[in-house]
């Protein structure tokens, strides 16, 4: 299978949905889900969730070959409350199962074969914009993950290691220089459509925040959060967090990675 092309509308639109769905089954067909809290395995094809708490944290496993990434997705502690909701061996997988799943956090190898990273990276966020991708590397610990990722997870990290820092993933904020993203925002061609607050509020939906979220970092009410995201949406002209994140990267108000 060769690069995957989500593009087109209408008709063309609706086949490429088939065949990725169809490719997404066909992955998850033999999958087993893995849910560390419980450290139980349940068909993909039948998987119920086994509380409705939002505590857990649901993962795409993408490496350079299905057995390792079974493996990895098998290796979850048992305490670890972490789903897999797909596992797959090339950077086409990647992107498929993150736009048929959604999931928080994308763990891909980089190694895996297919598509340049760049490219999986940059297509997972167009179509799954809430999902972080942690990137496996042999550079050392505390290297730079690539661009557009969330983070670098080095294979010197033990699995323990490894799925503490993914489960941690969720929770946290990207660590950025805020004068060097200020700056740059400021100076972004569509700076003067959106207030300073709005700004901030739209690089916080590109961290996958919900609005509760949001209104407790940025110490406001709840429907105050919500009244800045409808805002944003009638000021860049669209009606839902994806188009507005697309709309913000073009106008350089945000980035997605």
């Amino acid at each position: 299978m060769g690069a995957v092309q989500i593009v087109g509308d209408g008709a063309k639109e609706g086949r490429t949905e088939r065949i990725i769905k169809t490719r997404a089954k066909a992955l998850s067909r033999h999958h087993t889900v893995v849910r560390g809290s419980a450290n139980t395995y349940v068909s993909a094809t039948h998987m119920q969730p086994l509380r409705d708490g939002s505590g857990t944290v649901r993962v795409v496993v993408v490496s350079n070959s299905r057995l390792v990434a079974e493996a990895l997705a098998q290796s979850i502690p048992a305490d670890a409350d972490i789903e897999v909701l797909g596992v797959g061996s090339d950077g086409n997988d990647a992107v498929i199962l993150s736009r048929v799943h959604q999931p928080q956090v994308l763990v891909v190898d980089v190694d895996a074969p297919g598509p340049p990273l760049n490219l999986v990276i940059a297509t997972v966020a167009q179509y799954s914009p809430s999902t972080r991708v942690v990137v496996l590397s042999d550079l050392q610990p505390d290297s730079e993950a690539p661009a557009g990722a969330w983070s670098l997870v080095s294979k010197s990290e033990t699995l323990t290691g490894l799925w503490a820092k993914v489960a941690a993933v969720p929770h946290s904020r990207r660590r950025q220089n805020t004068q060097q993203r200020g700056s740059a925002s400021s100076h972004a061609p569509g700076s003067s459509l959106l207030s300073r607050r709005e700004i901030e509020v739209l690089e916080l939906l590109s961290e996958g925040k919900q609005n509760k979220e949001i209104a407790r970092i940025l110490s406001v009410s709840t429907a105050t959060a919500k009244r800045h995201v409808a805002n944003i949406y009638v000021k860049l002209s669209v009606n839902s967090r994806v188009d507005a994140l697309r709309r913000g990267v073009a106008l350089g108000l945000v980035q997605l990675g």
